[in-house]
């Protein structure tokens, strides 16, 4: 019953395998042990009471009032204290970063043309990252690699960044990341 509750509100299977090592804790334990420590005075109170004002009826109707009295004031000590279960496990799993590539059919359309020769110069930084590329490489070269960067699609143009950068981007994240394109 107390499996099927907790799968109810989300608990994850890791967490209902070791059940087993779970430990009661409050957030409040000092409230709890002075709630404790006061219901034996609040207790001999009742009784107390019960007997001095309902004295005509019967012992069992009293000690029913008494123990239902009670046990509401020992629930409102208890949930005053802030009860939680405390599992002392921690889940290994990485963040999951997600590279999403647009599939629709304007990332067929050329990459190009270029607006100026800066954005033609980073983009030919960022694809050809292992050759010399913008202001770095000769003018042929230069010319070379804007042609080629025109002739990409966008989807092709982002594939070769993003694998040109695999070394500084990708390979850098995975060890902290779990990745997935």
């Amino acid at each position: 019953m107390l499996l099927r509750i907790l799968k109810m509100i989300g608990v994850g299977d890791e967490i209902l395998a070791r059940l087993d090592q779970a430990v009661l804790a409050f957030q409040r334990p000092g409230l709890f042990w002075v709630g404790l420590a006061l219901l034996l005075p609040a207790g001999w109170f009742i009784i107390r009471r019960q007997r001095r004002n309902l004295a005509t009826a019967s012992p069992a109707l009293r000690a029913a009032l008494d123990v239902t009295r009670l046990a509401v004031l020992t629930v409102l000590v208890v949930a005053l204290a802030g009860p939680y279960l405390r599992i002392d496990y921690a889940i290994e799993k990485r963040p999951v970063v997600a590279l999403v590539f647009d599939g629709s059919e304007s990332m067929q359309l050329p990459a190009g043309p270029f607006l100026g020769n800066h954005e033609a110069d980073a983009l030919a930084r960022a694809a050809f990252a292992q050759q010399p590329s913008g202001k770095d490489a000769p003018a042929s070269k230069r010319a070379e690699q804007r042609n080629a960067l025109e002739r990409m699609t966008r989807a092709g143009l982002v594939q070769t960044i993003v694998s040109a950068g695999r070394k500084e981007f990708l390979e850098p994240m995975s060890r902290r990341f779990e990745v997935r394109a």
